[in-house]
């Protein structure tokens, strides 16, 4: 009996040790210390709070404190991005709702590989501090008066607007807030005056429709359109009335298409009188002025602003990098502004602009 005991004993202190070791041994090398799914982990730069959406429903503000990382800054090229089908277009489509930054932080393109590199360098922009991508919808006029969609490579128009909506799906899915607007370049067009008021405003609309469907962000009706009546008008008082009827008759009508946010984006703020037209309450204009015009075009703005209750976005300063240190100044403080745009991506790789940019995102809330 005591033998019995004993090897019972014996036994007992061996289960526990074998039971010790399995316990206390080391995680595999390829097994991976997060347990969170990699589509649930938060981007630098951004956070998993709340925010209200447009549609009141909560989501992800891609609009929150930026942390400060200390590395290396540079783009790499971009692939070429394909097409998605219309199953894949529509199935995504029903995943998205529309989240509104508290700051605009825009990052602007003017082409296919602007857009391609952006989508490409998502995580490193967001790092930065961007949360807002300008998704432009370009049109050229011919001499003949047919509106033209500039084309990507040997894409046909109907192919290329399936690109277009794949930025969007894309940029969506990579937690951008999207902004989506038509442009209209004219050069000595022959086209009527009436006949350009209606295809731009069927073209206007047609896209906001697009921007509906995705819950783009935000959504322009034209991008400058005072540009195209400069072309098509003899003065720069029909050239006002012409873009003032534009949004007159365009601007009530929207919500039959786009619900969210409507953005006119005007030449510069000296143009400003006119915008506050229906359902666009949000304002963006270049900055083509020279530094010691700058404080006083921001100024006459805030006084507008304040008379009209809106946001407004300086998009881009086309003369030079060096005049956004006179744009940070001007902005400090500044209650109505609704966010800034970044020019050229190219600038990002000059250090002290890129360090003083980047300070500027994180102090803009």
């Amino acid at each position: 009996m005591h033998n019995f005991v004993q090897k019972t004993s014996m036994l007992f202190l061996l289960v526990l040790v074998l039971v010790s070791l399995g316990c206390t041994s080391s995680t595999p090398s390829d097994q991976t210390t997060n347990s969170l799914p990699a589509d649930t982990q938060t981007t630098l730069g951004q956070s998993n709070d709340s925010d209200t959406t447009v549609d009141g429903t909560a989501g992800t503000s891609p609009d929150t404190d930026v942390v400060v990382v200390e590395y290396e800054f540079s783009l790499s090229s971009s692939e070429p991005i394909s097409s998605l089908s219309d199953s894949e277009l529509s199935s995504a489509a029903e995943g998205f709702s529309r989240i509104i930054p508290k700051k605009v932080k825009l990052v602007n393109s003017f082409s296919f590989s602007d857009i391609e590199t952006i989508l490409s360098n998502s995580e490193d922009l967001q790092s930065f501090g961007f949360n807002t991508v300008l998704i432009r919808i370009p049109y050229t006029v011919t001499s003949e008066g047919l509106f033209e969609l500039i084309q990507k490579g040997n894409l046909s128009e109907s192919d290329t607007e399936k690109l277009f909506e794949t930025y969007v799906v894309l940029a969506k899915q990579k937690h951008w807030a999207v902004w989506i607007a038509p442009s209209f370049s004219v050069s000595e067009s022959l086209i009527a005056l009436p006949d350009f008021q209606v295809k731009a405003k069927e073209l206007s609309f047609k896209w906001a429709a697009v921007a509906q469907k995705y819950f783009a962000d935000f959504f322009s009706p034209a991008i400058v359109i005072e540009s195209a009546f400069q072309k098509l008008t003899d003065s720069e008082r029909r050239t006002l009335d012409e873009t003032t009827s534009f949004y007159e008759s365009i601007a009530f009508s929207l919500p039959t298409y786009y619900t969210g946010p409507c953005i006119v984006y005007l030449a510069n703020s000296s143009q400003s009188g006119y915008f506050n037209k229906g359902t666009c309450k949000w304002v963006a204009f270049d900055l083509t002025k020279t530094s010691s015009q700058l404080t006083a075009s921001i100024e006459r703005f805030e006084a507008i602003a304040d008379n009209w209750q809106v946001k407004f976005i300086p998009v881009q300063i086309v003369d030079g990098k060096e005049l956004y240190s006179d744009l940070f100044t001007a902005l400090q403080g500044q209650e109505f502004a609704g966010g800034l745009g970044l020019t050229n991506l190219s600038w990002l790789n000059d250090k002290e602009f890129r360090d003083s940019f980047k300070e500027f995102l994180i102090e803009f809330k």
